[in-house]
Parts: structure tokens; C-alpha cells; sequence
């Protein structure tokens, strides 16, 4: 597979389906849920246990009709010969395809990195095609996303949007978001919760605005 070119999409309002009913594809659907999908249809024979019971399902074999309306595909069963019809119906079709056997013969336009989620940050590793060096890469990062740059990130949420409806010029802008992603910055949240943050930013850019009084 060529280098990817890495995204991070909303799949809030795009239709799912996941090919597959085992651990594999149960993992897939949790993942799908926890990022917002609500609109997930799950094509097995059956299915294990675990498998989100949130998911819509189909129980029975995979057929090209189950493609209907999909946006997004994710081939996870433990058959390659399936995983392949799934790919080549979704290419056929134009929809973007996942298959979780790692399988070149037919190879799916994307791949599931390996993800570290902590409160609003997530960080996800791919490492050319190496799931195994991929997870140990991300529990080694584990240790690198700290408490303190979740609550900045939790501080961001409020900030982003208030900083944009400032009036200053976008290279202003960008100064302060950088800023923002320093230490100093984490610090003064860490001394002062978010209105210690909030004075921090406003001694340093004298220029931005008062921020509004938060309900």
C-alpha cells in the first residue's frame, strides 16, 4: 500500500456498514459509535457477544444490496474471499472501503490507525501497515498526553470559538492559538483554572478583547 494521507472524518451522519460479526468487527462498531456514527449497519451470520447492541444487524451473508445508501465501508470478517467481494463491490460503487485482514491482493482505500483517546484529544499511529509496532507506538505516547493537556484541550473548547469571533486578524489569531499550545499555557490553567488561563492570555495579547462572562 502507498503512504496514506491522514484525516480525521466525521461520520455523525454517514451510513456504515460493517461486514462482519466476530471480535474484529465488534471492535470496529464501538470505535464507529464512540466517534459519533449513528447510523451503523452490521452484516453477519452471527454474531459474538460483545457486539455493540446499539448497531443495527442483518444476520446472514454479505450481498451487494446491503451496499445501499453506504458511505463507508468496513470489510471484517475472517474470510478473505469475503473481505475481497466487500472491497471490489465498494470500489465498484465509489464508496470508501476498510478491511481488517490485511490483505494486498484486493487492498481497501484506508486503514484504522492505531488510536490513544483521552478526553478530547485523540492521537492516532499508523506504522506502514504494522498493527503490532503501531499499538506499541501509541501506549508509548500514553505517557506524553498528560492530564494537563486534556484540560487544555477541555479549555480550548471554550476559547477557540470566542478567539475566532474577536475581530483580530487571522495572523493575530494563529499567535495566540500557538500560545495556547505551550506549557506556559498549561501551566497558568493548572494555577488558575480557566480563569487564570483566560488573564494569562489576555497579559500576554493586549489587544484581544474581553472575553464574555461565561453562563
Amino acid at each position: 500500500m502507498p503512504d496514506l494521507y491522514p484525516i480525521f472524518l466525521n461520520i455523525a451522519h454517514r451510513r456504515v456498514l460493517i461486514v462482519g460479526g466476530g471480535a474484529v468487527a465488534a471492535r470496529k462498531a464501538s470505535g464507529i459509535l464512540a466517534a459519533g456514527g449513528k447510523s451503523i449497519l452490521a452484516v453477519a451470520p452471527k454474531f459474538v457477544r460483545e457486539f455493540p447492541a446499539e448497531v443495527e444487524r442483518k444476520i446472514g451473508n454479505f450481498e451487494p444490496v446491503d451496499l445501499a445508501g453506504v458511505e463507508l465501508v468496513f470489510a471484517a470478517t475472517d474470510s478473505t474471499a469475503v473481505n475481497d467481494t466487500v472491497v471490489a463491490e465498494a470500489k465498484q460503487r465509489g464508496i470508501w472501503v476498510q478491511r481488517g485482514d490485511g490483505e494486498e491482493d484486493e487492498p481497501g482505500d484506508f486503514i484504522s490507525p492505531a488510536l490513544l483517546r483521552c478526553g478530547p484529544i485523540t492521537v492516532a499511529v499508523s506504522a506502514g501497515g504494522s498493527p503490532t509496532l503501531a499499538a506499541a507506538l501509541r501506549d508509548a505516547m500514553a505517557g506524553v498526553v498528560t492530564d494537563d493537556w486534556v484540560k487544555l484541550a477541555e479549555a480550548m473548547k471554550q476559547l477557540r470559538p470566542l478567539i475566532k469571533q474577536s475581530g483580530l486578524p487571522i495572523a493575530r489569531r494563529r499567535e495566540i492559538f500557538r500560545a495556547l499550545a505551550t506549557n506556559d499555557a498549561a501551566a497558568a490553567l493548572q494555577s488558575g483554572g480557566t480563569t487564570g488561563l483566560r488573564t494569562w492570555l489576555r497579559e500576554k495579547f493586549t489587544d484581544l478583547p474581553e472575553f464574555e462572562t461565561q453562563r
